[in-house]
């Protein structure tokens, strides 16, 4: 499977499961900003989570290199 069909994967069912999620966790009227600020976060935390995780079932080139890059990183400080 080529890198751009691994990417678009990712993407949808992270879409798709961050639109879900949102449902539940952003208030949807008369919310309080503290509501809002929290439920967005947790809506970008999950996006992250689940993108990260399809990334590694799927093998993505991509986040190989950001892990490689990473790992130098750490070594160097």
């Amino acid at each position: 499977m080529t890198s751009v069909y691994k990417t678009v994967i990712c993407s949808v069912f992270m879409g798709v499961a961050v639109w879900a999620a949102a449902l539940f966790i952003i208030p949807s009227e008369g919310g309080s900003m503290m509501g809002l600020f929290f439920g967005l976060a947790g809506s970008i935390i999950i996006g992250l989570v689940l993108y990260g995780s399809f990334s590694l079932l799927l093998k993505s080139r991509e986040l190989e290199k950001v892990m490689a890059i990473a790992r130098k990183e750490k070594s160097k400080a």
